[in-house]
């Protein structure tokens, strides 16, 4: 039994989420097709909240799916109740940990509706697609750390119950065993 209280120690911390950027990828925000080409936006932190988002885009040849590599993606982010609040950056294959996509990380500031727009510039073209999206309030710092810190109590208890069982199993076959 100690094996499997040993396993979900080294498992527990994989399911847990944090508050903090990491990846490229996450949640598919939208989707568009834009004449030839298929424009995917996905966001981490799943739900999208202030602080560091990482917004990756794929970009695909809607026909065939391939993967278009060659242009400029720039992200720009509105808030959607004060315009002149914004911020930009461009999404580059060299930001992103997935070759396929490119991805850009942004600093968002408040919660609310943005509008999240990508620019794509080619030699012969610049498309745009856009959405409006919802960022959530930055979790309390405790909440964003509670996983981390009672993670430790699942195995601890796995363990405690496991040993109180034992015992019980142990002080049955002793109570058959005497005369």
């Amino acid at each position: 039994m100690k094996g499997h209280a040993l396993a979900v120690l080294c498992f527990v911390p994989a399911l847990m989420g944090t508050d903090k950027a990491l990846a490229d990828g996450g949640t598919v925000q939208f989707s568009r097709q834009v004449g030839d080409m298929r424009f995917t936006v996905m966001t981490d932190p799943t739900p999208l909240r202030v602080g560091i988002a990482d917004v990756s885009i794929m970009l695909q040849d809607a026909r065939s799916g391939a993967v278009i590599h060659d242009g400029r993606a720039t992200v720009i982010f509105s808030h959607a109740a004060d315009p002149p609040l914004s911020m930009r950056g461009e999404a580059t294959r060299a930001a992103a940990t997935n070759k396929l996509l490119r991805a850009a990380q942004l600093d968002i500031p408040r919660p609310g509706k943005w509008q999240c727009e990508v620019e794509f510039v080619t030699s012969e073209a610049t498309i745009r697609v856009q959405e409006v999206l919802n960022v959530a309030e930055r979790p309390d710092r405790w909440r964003a750390a509670a996983p981390w810190l009672f993670a430790p109590l699942v195995p601890m208890g796995l363990y405690v119950v496991a040993e109180w069982l034992a015992s019980r199993r142990k002080e049955s076959r002793q109570a058959r065993c005497r005369p």
